[in-house]
């Protein structure tokens, strides 16, 4: 009798389990239906569906972990690239190309250092002085260079002439080439470019067309 009734308790921990893995996979794929519903993501096939939808429970599972720690002053959420791995964002959305003949010493002899007598703000924030555009995306293009770039004179204009004007990245992953588009480049670079094409145009769109 002992034997049936552990038996029994035994098969109904494994249905139980079963069950509940399977209702697991089922709010998984309705979180990732939403997520494609909210982002406007589409995939090609099922086998790339299935594998992204992997990828997206890999992030979603990393995400509640932390956020269930409870042991830092923020918490982690969902986005429009939860469905990649860190490795294809990094290839997909990172595009810094440092030039060979600028080393780390030269860079950082650039900076600018404060007296400890400064009197310095604990705290300033260049949103709050209507000095920064409203958030871009550089969809699937390695152009972080052109965004940084722009980003820095649109607030450099702002504060010099109290106009806040959004300026094209696309002209410079389109004609800048002394960078690569969306296989990355340099601010540096892109500075130059803009001198020397003494200026650059107003852009109505927050986000690039790499097609």
């Amino acid at each position: 009798m002992k034997h049936l009734i552990a038996a029994c308790i035994m098969l109904w921990t494994c249905s139980y389990t079963t069950m509940s893995q399977t209702q697991y996979e089922s709010s998984i794929i309705e979180a990732h239906q939403q997520w494609m519903v909210k982002y406007g993501r589409t995939y090609t096939n099922s086998s790339e569906m299935e594998k992204r939808r992997k990828v997206f429970k890999m992030n979603l599972e990393s995400i509640e972990n932390f956020n269930n720690a409870g042991n830092k002053s923020y918490k982690l959420g969902l986005n429009p690239y939860s469905d990649l791995t860190s490795e294809e964002f990094i290839a997909s959305y990172t595009g810094l190309k440092v030039p060979t003949h600028l080393s780390s010493s030269k860079i950082g002899s650039n900076a600018v250092h404060f007296n400890l007598s400064d009197d310095v703000p604990t705290n300033f924030d260049w949103r709050e002085q209507g000095a920064v555009t409203d958030v871009k995306d550089q969809q699937r293009c390695g152009c972080c260079w052109a965004f940084s770039a722009v980003a820095a004179i649109e607030g450099i204009v702002k504060i010099k002439i109290g106009n806040l004007i959004s300026l094209s990245e696309q002209q410079l992953v389109d004609c800048d080439e002394q960078n690569h588009g969306c296989n990355g480049g340099y601010m540096d670079d892109t500075f130059n470019y803009i001198i020397q094409n003494q200026g650059i145009a107003v852009s109505p769109n927050p986000s690039v067309d790499f097609a």
